[in-house]
Formats: C-alpha cells, structure tokens, sequence
C-alpha cells in the first residue's frame, strides 16, 4: 500500500517544550494509515472513511508556517496515520531539514523500504517504532485490525534496521489489553534487544499499570 503523490496533511500541533533547547515542538499528522487499531486516538485521520470529511493541509502551508516557527521551535515530530506510506516522504522532509530543525518521525514500520531510504539520507533525527503487540501474527492480527504475515515480516525487519541504523530512536508500545502479558513483555524486550546508548521506551506506562494489576 502506498500514497502516490503529495502528502496528505491532517493537523498541524504545537506542543510545549520537552526538549533540551527548552524549545517547542511542532506535531505535523498526516492521513492514512494500513492498519486499523481500535484504540488509535488519531482515528479521523487513520481511517480511510474519514479522510475526505476534512480539508487536508498543503505542504506549503505547513512549510511556510515552520518558516515562521523556527525561531521558537526546534523539533518536527512527523506522525499519523502512517507517514512511511508517502512516497514524497523524503522531499518532504528534507524542506524541513533544509529549515535548520529537527526531525523526529513516528512510524509503524510496515514500509522498511522508506525507512531504509530516511535513514540512509540521514533526514530523521529520531525514530519512534510503535510496537503493536509481542511479534506473533495471531497477536498482531488482532491489535492491528489487519489479516497479514506480510506486515509482521515488515515489522521484524524494520526493527533490524532501525536497531543498526545508529539512529536515535525508541520502540514503544501500547497493546491491547488481553493480548499481552508479563512473559510475552519480556520475550518483546529480548527480541527488540536494549541498548545502554539508546533509549528503548518499550513499555508504556498503560501496559505496565494493567500487568501490575493482574
């Protein structure tokens, strides 16, 4: 599945500073998504239902605005629905390098292709891999919304490569509740392999408060 043409841009979202520079950050979403996560908080931009019920943003709108931002910004945080599905990802987000800021992109990593082709260019600062559940296709079947061995084998590779790409970055996860557990966790956390230099974000604070509660 791929977005042929111009990105589709969702929602442009300031957040607070929660970087060292004490600078703010810049969320840009875009629309799309190949999977369909019952519990994705980003669901109007994800389903492809809803993607024409709101006007998409221009590319030059949202570079014109970080123009203007930059002064006061320091960090582009690229999410979704799923950005990797773009194949104008790269030029896109080297607009965005081009402006001196940085770039941080949240992927699901079912396209290893594009990921390869970001890291390779050096145009993401940081990578966030969202993990979806221990990495059986039964579990992530279920989780993704999604009937495919082909996304879990994209999923397994992408985590090789960002795992050697020397990228900062961090698997995350927030799974479904029942389809996780204690031994599947730390099976998840072996498989992902932890490094002391990068930061491997993988339990989320929801998973850790259900596991503690059963």
């Amino acid at each position: 599945m791929f977005y042929v043409g111009k990105m589709r841009i969702g929602g442009i979202v300031k957040r607070e500073p929660s970087v060292p520079e004490g600078k703010a950050t810049v969320e840009i979403q875009v629309k799309g998504c190949n999977f369909k996560c019952s519990y994705c908080k980003h669901y109007e931009l994800a389903y492809n239902g809803f993607l024409d019920r709101t006007a998409d943003i221009s590319e030059t709108i949202v570079i014109s605005y970080l123009m203007r931002a930059r002064q006061t910004h320091s960090t582009v945080i690229i999410t979704g629905g799923e950005p990797t599905l773009y194949e104008d990802l790269p030029d896109f987000l080297s607009e965005i390098k081009a402006l001196g800021l940085k770039v941080y992109v949240k992927t699901n990593g079912t396209n290893p292709l594009m990921l390869k082709k970001i890291i390779d260019k050096k145009l993401a600062d940081h990578i966030f891999l969202a993990i979806k559940s221990d990495l059986t296709a039964a579990d992530y079947s279920t989780v993704s919304g999604v009937l495919s061995d082909v996304y879990l084998e994209s999923v397994l590779s992408s985590v090789s490569i960002v795992r050697d790409s020397g990228v900062s970055h961090s698997f995350c996860t927030r799974p479904l509740i029942g389809t996780i557990t204690e031994e599947k966790l730390t099976e998840l956390s072996s498989v992902l392999g932890g490094d002391e230099k990068v930061p491997n974000e993988l339990v989320s604070e929801l998973t850790k408060e259900y596991l503690q509660a059963n």
